[in-house]
């Protein structure tokens, strides 16, 4: 039955029709605009001061921790990838950048030339020495929102080399000193690529309640607490035209 239209459908010149609006539909799929950008000045330096920023603090806590009060510009630049640098930017323009925060060294290599070493001005040791302060009191929330990442993950366990990436955004120290002050909550494992993973060890349910639940139990709204509604402000960006 099903040959028989087929060959009838052939013959009326049916299936070619069909073939030719399939290739005319996948031509027309693939279309090249260009959109001319709208620049937000405001924004663009807000990206740009944050990025700055970003690598400054990195960098800072990296001078920090080392052994060395100096540290050569050789081994600065094994952490370039988390520094979120543009490639074209050489790492040792950027640090010399910020003289108040980084100060200049040298030594003489073995065939001679100049090594660039750089250390923290007196100045930014006393900002670091207080943040990591802060650190050390709020350690348990610091905690928490470690736990509250690898509890979105499927397993719990995410590449330390992702961590790392993340610790910015989420306000976590430099340091992976506090994973290891926490050996009930953290796991240190083996990942099937032979990366080293950190796995969270068991499931916490406090923490899995949202800033709009906590605001309202401080409010104490108990009749958005039982509906399940929360009223929380909407702001809009400036519309670009």
């Amino acid at each position: 039955m099903f040959r028989s239209i087929f060959s009838s459908a052939r013959n009326y010149g049916f299936l070619d029709d069909v073939q030719q609006g399939y290739i005319y539909q996948q031509k027309i799929s693939l279309v090249n605009i260009k959109l001319k950008w709208v620049k937000d000045r405001t924004m663009d330096s807000v990206v740009v001061s944050k990025r700055d920023l970003k690598a400054a603090g990195i960098l800072v806590s990296i001078i920090y921790s080392s052994e060395l009060d100096y540290v050569p510009i050789y081994r600065l630049s094994r952490h370039r990838r988390q520094l979120g640098l543009p490639d074209e930017i050489k790492l040792a323009v950027f640090i010399r950048r910020y003289p108040n925060v980084f100060v200049e060294s040298s030594f003489l290599d073995s065939g001679g030339s100049p090594v660039p070493c750089f250390g923290l001005s007196r100045v930014a040791m006393k900002i670091h020495r207080e943040e990591v302060d802060i650190f050390q009191e709020n350690s348990l929330e610091f905690r928490d929102r470690l736990c509250r990442l690898l509890m979105l993950t499927r397993d719990w366990m995410l590449p330390l080399q992702t961590i790392d990436q993340l610790k910015w955004d989420l306000g976590l120290p430099y340091q992976d000193s506090f994973v290891m002050n926490h050996p009930k909550r953290f796991s240190f494992v083996r990942l099937r690529d032979d990366r080293v993973g950190l796995k969270l060890l068991f499931w916490d349910d406090k923490l899995v309640v949202s800033e709009l639940e906590k605001n309202a139990i401080l409010q104490q709204q108990e009749e958005d607490i039982k509906n399940g509604t929360f009223a929380f402000p909407v702001s809009f960006t400036r519309v670009l035209v």
